[in-house]
């Protein structure tokens, strides 16, 4: 038998932590403060290309979902939004550094809108404790470890981390969101 979000929430009681890979092809992860896994998004965008932009709304009506606080217009000040602390980097063309920081904009603009606790954690910090002990040497090797760590610890993110055919992905945006908010429940223990 599978209970619901709310009847999960109710039983540990509290707001679950909400990791996010900012860009269009990122991801946002709930965890349960325990570190079990709540639930899952695409990174919700319209439009294609160089023309896609994340939608915020979409993950505005995911959050409620995910941690129903009623009223809907009430700050969600007890819920983590765990967000990497991202920059431009050097070999990056002008329009994918735009497009990549409108998607971020778009996340921390919202996150601050809800009233959310937003908390930066750098890739390397939660790499160095979320990935200890496997590959790191090239971003190759950690975007694969980090999936490979995801895919190991929980099953229900599985279909995000594989392709078609059963083979895992070499990087998801669904592993590192999912790392991030367990990073931040550990740091807070």
């Amino acid at each position: 038998m599978s209970i619901s979000i709310e009847e999960q929430s109710h039983i540990i009681g509290m707001p679950p932590v909400i990791g996010i890979d900012p860009g269009k092809s990122g991801a946002c992860v709930a965890l349960y403060r325990d570190g079990s896994f709540c639930a899952a998004l695409e990174m919700p965008v319209a439009g294609s290309g160089s023309k896609a932009r994340v939608q915020a709304w979409g993950i505005r009506q995911w959050i409620h979902r995910v941690y129903p606080k009623p009223p809907s217009y009430a700050p969600l000040s007890d819920l983590a939004v765990v967000i990497e602390k991202v920059h431009a980097m050097p070999q990056q063309g002008v329009t994918s550094t735009f497009s990549f920081g409108h998607a971020t904009g778009c996340v921390y603009g919202l996150a601050s809108a809800l009233g959310c606790r937003i908390v930066e954690v750098s890739p390397r910090e939660w790499q160095k404790t979320a990935l200890h002990g496997k590959p790191r040497s090239s971003r190759k090797e950690l975007k694969a470890s980090a999936v490979q760590a995801a895919y190991e610890r929980w099953p229900e993110l599985r279909e995000h981390l594989t392709m078609r055919g059963g083979k895992i992905r070499s990087e998801s945006g669904f592993a590192d969101a999912a790392l991030m908010a367990l990073h931040h429940i550990d740091k807070e223990k």
